[in-house]
């Protein structure tokens, strides 16, 4: 925020950028921009602030601000008169103001120069970022910034840099938002120390360029570097299947997510695909909890509803944050039938797995089924630990994957592993959705009755989760921690 000083004389009228039947730059922000704002308030739209505004404006930043510090009224109608392609308010489904951002073009970020409007500079000074006090902490300021920049970047082509002063408790926000922080400003204003953010926007992608995420889910204790990686892609291509599969090989992750708007829903209906370096999957815990946690993360999506992801063969799937700060989903429960596996796919099952073709002295086999997707097999706990897979051995059995399991110990319900070597993907790290499985079956072992497990699953990574069966859905619950953000350029 930088100092409400007020030099130079009003302007007899409107910019040309804002003459009458001149386009709001602010009405139209893209869908995933749009959805994040209504996440935070309910009927949220952005507009361009008009002269009517101007009073309630000023309470707003009355009550944003010391009195050494906010902006005089007479400093907002001249920033909204003179600036008024750089003055977005937010207003609520009453049409009430919640929230508004305006700013002034500039040679430079010094007191002077923010003083008045430099119209045709390359520097836009953002003045104030200001939230209504009823509805802050709700990622309502970081969806405005966003909208803002965005609309700036398409509609203001001699604007080459977004600058900024700010205290310090909000300099993360701003860098959420894409801004660097370029150090302490020499402007005084008041007796706090301000920091110059910068922002340049040459440098910034157009809304086609589709956001990629990379997050470690299901990480033990909250940790990167745990858990299952998985990418995140929040795009506006629709369903480009083609492009999805070939974004999911260039990253040769076990399996990557496709994000888009739902059209016709509301903020928290999503469209969800699953690939793997090679095929489009059914269905895939990890990259579930990937997403859900890219979307709370990024405001896109309501913290205080379950996200519904519309996926193409599982129906809708819920995720919802715990109290924790993990993540539940919520998905159709795919228990184990007992099943004879053909000779073939037998022996394949024993020598992939290593247990020998008697099954490791006829006992290391406790149970062999068939679920939706996966062969599934309980082997006893020594078995377990003595694994010694070849998943290259696994891939003749026409499945999606082997899911191993044997029971637990030390606070640990049950354990597993899981290998899809059909799907270019030798051991999975952590498979949510092979929890499907694996908790009607130990529910009903361990008489659990819908309490919750303690789960690992036991890849090299290693894996926690929370599992409980809910009559024909099952909870899947974990960490997921960002470690990568970008944006595609192909």
């Amino acid at each position: 925020r930088s100092p409400p000083v007020l030099r130079g004389a009003f302007p007899r009228g409107p910019p040309a950028a804002m003459a009458a039947g001149a386009a709001d730059p602010f009405a139209s922000p893209p869908p995933q921009l749009l959805r994040s704002l209504l996440a935070a308030a309910e009927g949220a739209s952005p507009r361009a602030a008009a002269a009517e505004d101007v009073g309630a404006i000023a309470e707003l930043e009355a009550a944003a601000f010391p009195a050494d510090e906010r902006a005089s009224r007479d400093a907002i109608a001249y920033r909204q008169g003179c600036a008024g392609e750089f003055f977005m308010v937010v207003t609520d489904a009453s049409s009430a103001i919640v929230g508004f951002i305006n700013g002034t073009s500039t040679p430079s970020l010094t007191e002077e120069s923010m003083s008045s409007h430099h119209a045709g500079a390359p520097v836009l000074a953002v003045h104030s970022v200001v939230v209504a006090p009823s509805l802050r902490r709700r990622g309502l300021a970081l969806a405005m910034l966003r909208c803002y920049l965005r609309a700036v970047a398409s509609s203001s082509p001699a604007t080459r840099r977004v600058a900024l002063l700010c205290k310090p408790n909000l300099i993360g926000l701003y860098r959420r938002a894409g801004f660097e922080c370029v150090g302490p400003s020499p402007v005084v204003h008041g007796s706090d120390q301000w920091f110059e953010m910068s922002l340049d926007l040459d440098a910034c992608d157009d809304e086609r360029s589709p956001v990629f995420v990379q997050v470690d889910a299901f990480a033990v204790d909250g940790k990167a570097f745990t858990g299952n990686p998985a990418a995140v892609v929040l795009t506006q291509r629709g369903g480009d299947a083609t492009w999805m599969q070939a974004v999911a090989n260039e990253n040769n992750l076990a399996e990557t997510s496709f994000l888009s708007p739902v059209e016709g829903g509301g903020p928290s209906d999503w469209n969800l695909r699953w690939f793997t370096p090679n095929k489009e999957v059914e269905l895939c815990g990890h990259a579930t909890v990937a997403a859900a946690a890219v979307l709370f993360g990024r405001g896109l999506a309501p913290r205080d509803s379950p996200i519904r992801f519309h996926t193409l063969y599982s129906g809708i799937l819920g995720a919802s944050p715990t109290p924790g700060g993990g993540i539940a989903l919520d998905f159709p429960a795919t228990p184990p039938a007992v099943t004879s596996l053909p000779a073939g796919d037998s022996a394949a099952l024993l020598a992939g797995l290593s247990l020998g073709a008697d099954g490791a002295g006829g006992g290391a086999v406790l149970f062999t089924g068939r679920t939706l997707y996966d062969v599934f097999v309980e082997v006893t706990p020594e078995a377990f630990d003595a694994l010694r897979p070849q998943p290259a051995l696994l891939e003749p059995i026409v499945c999606r994957g082997v899911i191993v399991t044997a029971s637990g110990g030390d606070g640990v319900d049950f354990r597993s592993r899981f290998f899809a070597p059909r799907y270019a993907v030798p051991e999975d790290h952590v498979t949510g959705s092979a929890h499907a499985a694996l908790g009607p079956y130990w529910d009903a072992k361990l008489s659990r009755s819908g309490a919750a497990m303690a789960a690992v699953q036991a890849s090299p990574r290693g894996g926690r989760l929370e599992v409980a069966v809910r009559g024909d859905r099952v909870s899947i619950a974990g960490r997921a921690v960002v470690v990568i953000e970008g944006r595609l350029r192909a």
